[in-house]
């Protein structure tokens, strides 16, 4: 198991149109490739974990990295896991205040189980894109 924790800028405002698209594709693409994670957005970035087989995560990051409704993109933290921290979601999304999303790309920049737990616990608070329908 695999895990990819990356940061970018946004194009769009948060609770634009293109968050949901982003959502939609996340969803369908990531359970075709068994790949579970979570989007985290700010007023103006993102945060998102992604976590499945690592040749599948590098073929998604390298699409990712094209994507042009975001740029400056940069890989905060990836390596080999023992379990997934979102088994259940193929696309979590949680809209976050600036404040919050600082610390979580702080904590997300170390590793080790206090950074696993405060990912962890951002599961009731997480949507999926049916939720998310304008």
């Amino acid at each position: 198991m695999y895990r990819y924790i990356y940061t970018s800028r946004s194009v769009f405002p948060m609770g634009d149109i293109s968050d949901l698209d982003i959502l939609r594709e996340a969803d369908t693409r990531n359970r075709a490739e068994h790949i579970t994670g979570v989007l985290l957005r700010d007023p103006t970035s993102f945060l998102q974990v992604l976590e499945g087989e690592r040749t599948r995560l590098m073929r998604l990051t390298k699409d990712i990295i094209k994507d042009p409704r975001h740029y400056a993109f940069r890989i905060l933290q990836r390596g080999t896991v023992a379990q997934r921290l979102f088994p259940d979601w193929s696309m979590g999304y949680v809209a976050v205040g600036a404040t919050t999303m600082t610390a979580f790309h702080d904590l997300c920049q170390t590793s080790g189980p206090m950074m696993e737990e405060a990912l962890k616990a951002l599961a009731p608070s997480l949507t999926t894109a049916q939720d998310r329908r304008p």
